[in-house]
């Protein structure tokens, strides 16, 4: 994993804390935002302001918001949480809410859910889906219940 920014402060090896110009590049994924938060220890980062998250799995992604929260298992991408406008797009999908919430499965987003103030709106190519809130099962790449 490659870890850059302006400033960088470790804390005993497990802590990171980054400010300006962040880029993280790891094989599954690749962000950038103004600031960042790493927890090695506790498998969780935090991407602040200009936040973006590209997957760079079997099918990727790109998720951009002001906050993005960053969650791995075994250093696997598990969960990503897209706080404040956030905006998702992939090949099947293009969602944008005010909070998105991804599962990752084998690098693959197999459900996305977006709630909040704002109306979540998901496009796809068959369908326009507009709610107060959304919760989108796409296991193997299939939508199967929204």
């Amino acid at each position: 994993m490659f870890v850059g920014a302006d400033r960088t402060i470790s804390v005993n090896d497990s802590l990171v804390f980054l400010g300006g110009n962040v880029e993280i590049d790891r094989t599954d994924l690749k962000a950038t935002s103004d600031s960042a938060f790493l927890d090695s220890g506790r498998e969780f980062g935090q991407l602040v302001r200009r936040a973006v998250v590209k997957g760079t799995g079997k099918e990727s992604f790109t998720l951009d918001s002001r906050i993005i929260d960053l969650f791995s298992k075994d250093r696997a991408l598990q969960r990503v949480v897209a706080k404040d406008s956030a905006h998702a797009v992939s090949k099947d999908m293009d969602l944008a809410s005010d909070t998105i919430h991804l599962d990752v499965v084998s690098s693959r987003i197999e459900r996305a859910r977006a709630w909040g103030p704002r109306r979540a709106v998901a496009v796809s190519p068959e369908r326009r889906i507009t709610a107060d809130s959304l919760d989108v099962r796409m296991p193997r790449k299939q939508v199967r219940e929204v």
